[in-house]
């Protein structure tokens, strides 16, 4: 049978005509496929793509790959391949009583390469010549395996019975170079082009006998392997390593026999996204339960593929699952005599020689939660703030900061909003030079305002100060990755004066952070005062406060507001409802009584009538979208007039036996604002002449006398 007659008989078999299952016992066992587990989700964009079918699928593009490389490998070579291929993922399907028949006969499934060979022997052996059959028994046995060494998952030895493979006719290192570009190909032709010339090269060395080598890897290399990903994202594994190291002596030994004694399925893409010290934990507890049973050989992390869920269209972690696995993981102490679990979660190991099955079982509590979690968020303030409140009482909630979901879009947003911000950084220091001045940031959210302190003042120590543990990750992952010159460190902007020292820094830089330093101590203007005197005390004679953030305008004046959407109303009194910071007056004007252009009007759903300021907080929420808005309501961005932040920042200062003086002061309406409001409102003043919005941001720099 040829491979094109392989790639037709499945294109029959999707296209109903079943007759083929008849004469090929592959592809009935791939076509019967009952469930849509044993499947690498990690292969997947979104789990919606995850069919039972899956599996055929991809030995399906194995084939189409084999195709295009007929012309480098000679017809017996080809023909190997082809039935290597075809046989290497049965072990993953068959109907549940062919699969209860395999496990009768002690075929281990679980392992699905060894189950894969298992069942094809089974099959195979009277009909196929003895040195045939035990060749592709040992390449269906070995294959993928290369792949996996060089995540990390599997050791060197596995591999070892490629070496002495021989057969008529073939040339093995050929062979077993395009198989594996076959295997690796499918499942993303950027991950074959990332590691080809690895691959080539473990397959010379194995062919060459020249495989000593691997065997010397220690467990930090293997353990580095399958945090790639991991690492490419920022993690500083050194010091990662050094944390499990240092944290406990048992720790280092358990963690160095877990990895030296077993071989690992699924665990890059299950864990990419946990901690390494989070993982480290994982692994000394299920080190601590396999090592009783002396005929395990392989773990599977399978299961905590269920980490996973589609958000937006795309495969992303579960955060809630993660929250709950993270306060797990930090809570419990796997050499305790205490059992790995809490009320809500329990880490499992299942034992089935000559796997061991590590399992994440919440409780019904904790699944019904989960459920409510992501069938609610993102559906109005309502449902995400019950979702905050549950997260805060099962204590998965990191802080007060957590944005879940939203967390790098926020960021991710902070970072395309500074242009504006550029002379801020120009103002932060009075002399040329930046040497051995420290710079804090405060609240540096993505980190974008740090990378423009430090090309300008390339001499001076800059620091971001946040409160969030999120916000703290992401700026360590994203400072490791792209060697950023700056530093973060955790820390509350309200003991200013308890972190630094007097004089200890030069400026300070507040980019919109006061507005949510204010309204998360409560709408506290007390809060806002008591980071300003810390600043005022710990600044030198000289040295300056930065501040961009949102501002109210003098004066008690109205505006209205123009619907040009049907639901525009119905925000703006859902608005009012749940916005924290203080009660939204709105009037609705009767569109009769509205004295406008007949044309004009027609275009304009509703009208209202609210205070200056009021029309400034509700609109600016409007455009930031549903995604926000339960976070936003509980923010207020203008909480000081021009001359009211000038009056409270010298009292700040007398309160601390200094002065201040103004060096630049700006008030003005972020361009953004006009461009995405322009689609949801007209805005007028009260004689209903259309006018602009009112100023959203207030720039000021202030220096200490």
């Amino acid at each position: 049978m040829t491979t094109q007659k392989a790639i037709e008989s499945i294109e029959k078999v999707k296209s109903g005509d079943l007759s083929p299952l008849k004469i090929h016992k592959w592809l009935m066992l791939l076509w019967t496929k009952e469930e849509k587990d044993n499947v690498n989700i990690e292969n997947f964009k979104r789990l919606e793509d995850v069919t039972r079918h899956s599996v055929l699928e991809y030995v399906y593009r194995t084939l189409m790959i084999l195709e295009e490389e007929k012309e480098y490998i000679n017809s017996l070579e080809y023909s190997i391949i082809e039935e290597v291929l075809c046989w290497s993922e049965v072990a993953k399907c068959g109907c549940r009583a062919m699969r209860k028949k395999f496990e009768n006969k002690g075929y281990i499934l679980s392992i699905h390469n060894i189950g894969s060979a298992q069942i094809y022997r089974e099959y195979n052996k009277d009909v196929v010549p003895a040195d045939r059959l035990e060749l592709v028994y040992t390449l269906i046995e070995t294959h993928g395996l290369i792949g996996q060494y060089l995540r990390g998952e599997t050791s060197i030895t596995r591999s070892l019975e490629l070496v002495k493979l021989s057969y008529p006719d073939v040339n093995m290192k050929r062979l077993l170079c395009i198989l594996n570009k076959c295997i690796i190909k499918a499942v993303f032709t950027e991950l074959y082009d990332e590691i080809k010339n690895d691959v080539d090269e473990v397959i010379d060395n194995l062919i060459s006998l020249n495989f000593h080598q691997y065997l010397d890897d220690s467990t930090v290399t293997r353990f580095k392997k399958f945090r790639k990903k991991a690492i490419q994202n920022g993690e500083n594994f050194e010091e990662a390593m050094q944390n499990i190291y240092m944290d406990n002596p048992q720790y280092a030994v358990s963690f160095r026999h877990f990895l030296s004694n077993y071989d690992f399925w699924y665990v890059e893409g299950s864990t990419a996204n946990l901690k390494a010290l989070e993982i480290g934990k994982l692994f000394v507890y299920v080190d601590k339960v396999v090592r009783t049973h002396d005929k395990i050989t392989d773990i599977s992390f399978e299961n905590l593929q269920s980490l996973y869920t589609d958000y937006k269209g795309k495969k992303t972690v579960n955060i809630f699952k993660e929250r709950f696995l993270e306060a797990f993981l930090k809570d419990f102490d796997p050499f305790s005599d205490t059992p790995f679990k809490n009320e809500h979660l329990e880490i499992k190991v299942i034992i089935q020689p000559p796997l061991a099955k590590v399992e994440l079982r919440f409780s019904e509590i904790a699944e019904k939660f989960l459920d409510f979690c992501m069938a609610g968020f993102g559906q109005g303030a309502i449902y995400d703030q019950i979702i905050s409140e549950g997260c805060r009482i099962l204590q998965i909630s990191r802080d007060t900061f957590d944005r879940l979901y939203n967390e790098d879009d926020y960021l991710n947003t902070m970072n395309a909003s500074t242009d504006d911000k550029q002379r801020l950084v120009e103002y932060l220091l009075e002399e040329t030079t930046s040497e051995g001045k420290t710079i804090v940031d405060i609240g540096p959210g993505g980190g974008e305002l740090m990378n423009r302190i430090v090309e300008e003042y390339p001499d001076s120590n800059v620091i971001g100060l946040d409160f969030s543990k999120s916000v703290i990750e992401y700026l360590e992952n994203e400072r490791n990755k792209n060697k950023r010159r700056w530093n973060v460190q955790q820390g509350d902007a309200l003991k200013i004066d308890e972190i630094f020292k007097p004089g200890e820094v030069h400026s300070f830089s507040c980019c919109s952070i006061n507005h949510e330093i204010f309204s998360f101590n409560g709408f506290s203007y007390e809060a806002l005062k008591k980071m300003f005197r810390g600043m005022f005390t710990v600044l030198p004679q000289g040295g300056r406060l930065a501040i961009r953030d949102g501002v109210m305008t003098e004066g008690d004046s109205k505006g209205i507001i123009g619907f040009l959407n049907p639901n525009g109303l119905e925000k703006l009194e859902r608005y009012a409802r749940d916005f924290k910071g203080r009660d939204i007056q709105y009037e609705i004007l009767d569109p009769e009584s509205v004295n406008l252009p007949a044309n004009e009007k027609a275009d304009i759903y509703s009208f209202a009538k609210l205070p200056i300021n009021d029309s400034m907080e509700f609109n600016f929420t409007y455009t930031w979208g549903e995604d926000s808005y339960f976070k936003e309501v509980k923010e207020q961005f203008g909480y000081f007039t021009p001359k009211e932040y000038i009056k409270c920042l010298h009292e700040c200062a007398k309160d601390v036996g200094c002065d201040i003086r103004v060096i630049g002061m700006q008030h003005y309406l972020l361009p953004g604002y006009t461009e995405n409001l322009s689609k949801l409102i007209k805005f007028y003043d009260e004689e209903f002449n259309e006018t602009s919005l009112p100023d959203s941001t207030i720039f000021l720099i202030v220096e200490k006398i």
